[in-house]
């Protein structure tokens, strides 16, 4: 078996032709002896089964995995310290006077003349390898390249306090690499020490908003950006408090401190007019304490937004939209593979949860790329997923940045100051429009 991280290059090249969210992926290839496979890891693993979302707690049984096989492992920085880039242009204060583009799609700053290292990013924060028309925003789509069991596991919407920590000693006793695309208001004094386990433990911490508001990039129609930006940035601070914080009593006095009364039911227009006196309390507790602020390289929209939204998304959602991540400085990531488990879920026979789950996992690193699970599934699903994987010859399970290497052929940390480069210059949102508000009838 080959097992590694990174870049190994087992396997062929394909097109991943998955659909979007909510269309289930079709097989391009059967498993060797799946059925029997997928029969036999979920008798395994069935007794240890926790709950479906948002039924009864379960207790995580304690009983290791075994390792899959050993992969090294870089140094991780000091988690009071965590690797830094440039940061983004603050909501609506520009870091110079700069036209903005009037083209096509809106938004591009039109400040970086030279061409880039990264392929497939021109000048104004456009992506010319795009598949799709409203793929214009630089990330990693469906339809990009993948191969056969190459897979990179990504995790949404934790951290949960009763799942993620068995899912990381799953992930570590294999020694596999993942991706938690983290919400920020769900970050708490009893989550606190799980973000810092997966900061510690080599894992990558991904951006997935402060709230995870459905349809969040369009409720506040042409105020849209000033929005997706505030909800990206309150994100990133709560991650930083979180990471910057050794203790659950020190995060508990700093997101106090820092964001006051915004609770996860503000407003959408209470948030966007709090945000920046919440942003002048974060930089005055960092520079406090001499901190850089580290910056997520990678950050996923909730429910794929505007990406998975149907034809009711309009242009002007993918500008406002662009415009907003245009000073994020992130790369957007999506994925290749959706094993729907939060939609599995939602059935009441956790015997049927767990085997039809961990069939579409089996599958979906069978045929390879990114694959998107989330925190609160059964993580016995994994652990089976990873025993069985294990088996197999040839798999490997990878970082982002191997397909961050793929599509832009550049390495993580070129994209990383290319974006940031064009983030800090980009010109201000433009200010809040103000709609009138309508006018009753009088007598």
């Amino acid at each position: 078996m080959c097992l590694c991280v990174w870049m190994s290059a087992c396997g062929k090249t394909e097109r991943s032709n998955t659909a979007g969210d909510g269309d289930e992926a079709s097989a391009t290839a059967t498993i060797d002896d799946h059925h029997a496979a997928t029969e036999a890891a979920a008798d395994s693993g069935r007794q240890s089964a926790s709950r479906p979302i948002d039924d009864a707690p379960h207790t995580v049984p304690s009983t290791q995995p075994p390792v899959i096989s050993p992969v090294a492992t870089e140094a991780q920085p000091p988690r009071t310290q965590p690797p830094a880039v440039l940061p983004p242009a603050a909501l609506g204060e520009g870091r110079r006077d700069t036209e903005s583009d009037n083209g096509e799609h809106g938004g591009g700053s039109g400040a970086a003349n030279s061409r880039t290292r990264c392929r497939g990013l021109d000048a104004d924060y456009r992506w010319t390898g795009r598949r799709q028309a409203s793929q214009w925003v630089p990330g990693l789509y469906p339809g990009g390249r993948t191969e056969r069991r190459v897979a990179a596991l990504t995790f949404d919407d934790g951290p949960d306090d009763d799942t993620t920590g068995a899912l990381l000693d799953i992930l570590a006793a294999a020694q596999v690499p993942a991706t938690f695309f983290v919400v920020g208001r769900i970050l708490d004094s009893d989550s606190h020490p799980l973000i810092h386990r997966m900061h510690d433990e080599g894992h990558e911490i991904g951006n997935h908003t402060f709230r995870h508001a459905r349809q969040f990039d369009r409720v506040m129609g042409v105020n849209s950006a000033h929005w997706v930006l505030a909800e990206v940035e309150l994100c990133e601070i709560a991650i930083n408090l979180a990471l910057h914080t050794e203790t659950t009593r020190d995060f508990r006095r700093a997101r106090g401190d820092v964001f006051g009364d915004l609770h996860w039911d503000t407003s959408p227009e209470d948030t966007v007019a709090a945000y920046p006196e919440i942003r002048d309390r974060y930089e005055l507790w960092l520079a406090d304490r001499a901190l850089n602020p580290r910056r997520s390289a990678y950050f996923r929209p909730p429910g794929g937004a505007p990406f998975y939204g149907g034809s009711d998304y309009a242009p002007a959602i993918h500008n406002q939209w662009g415009d907003a991540m245009e000073r994020s400085g992130m790369l957007q990531v999506l994925w290749h593979r959706d094993t729907r488990d939060w939609e599995l879920a939602r059935r009441n026979d956790e015997d049927e949860v767990f085997k039809l789950t961990l069939a579409r996992l089996l599958e979906a690193i069978h045929q390879g790329g990114i694959v998107l699970m989330h925190d609160r599934s059964n993580p016995e699903i994994v652990r089976a997923a990873l025993a069985r994987a294990a088996e197999w010859d040839d798999v490997q399970f990878v970082t982002l940045e191997h397909f961050v290497r793929q599509e832009f052929d550049c390495s993580l940390e070129d994209l990383q100051r290319e974006l940031s480069a064009v983030a800090a210059v980009a010109p201000p949102l433009g200010p809040l429009v103000v709609e009138p508000e309508a006018v009753s009838p009088t007598d």
